[in-house]
């Protein structure tokens, strides 16, 4: 959503996480994660992933430059701007289909008649920083993201 958000890549990710929740269940994977992506002009995102939170699967964004805040929760997006403040209009690209893009483009390598929903490029783009937020994460320092 970053990186749409944004229209950019990230060059660089640190990440950490632990499986305290997770690790006495048979999901062995980690229940939390904080991931920083470094893009280029310098811009930071910072991601976490609850992977046990109580409430409803939702990515809540807060971007903040030296003109505006906006705002992206559970509770609405919203755009601050010095003494004014707006509901966003905007959704994120594709909702109605986020839930079938890895079985989309499964379906792809097998049939190429099968049309994409997200772009091969955009797939492998994500795929990297994903690869490279986990190798983050094994060495416990800042990885260069090497994209396919």
């Amino acid at each position: 959503l970053v990186m749409w958000f944004l229209n950019k890549r990230p060059h660089t990710v640190l990440a950490v996480a632990n499986n305290i929740v997770t690790s006495k269940t048979v999901f062995k994977k980690n229940s939390m994660a904080l991931i920083i992506l470094e893009f280029p002009g310098n811009i930071i995102a910072k991601i976490t992933a609850n992977g046990v939170a109580t409430h409803e699967h939702f990515h809540e964004i807060k971007v903040f430059t030296d003109k505006q805040t906006i705002n992206n929760t559970l509770n609405g997006s919203y755009t601050f701007r010095k003494n004014n403040t707006f509901k966003n209009k905007f959704s994120y690209p594709d909702k109605s289909n986020r839930k079938k893009l890895i079985q989309n483009f499964i379906d792809h390598i097998k049939s190429k008649k099968t049309k994409l929903i997200m772009s091969k490029n955009d797939q492998f783009d994500l795929m990297s920083v994903c690869l490279a937020a986990e190798k983050s994460i094994k060495m416990n320092r800042k990885v260069k993201i090497k994209y396919i």
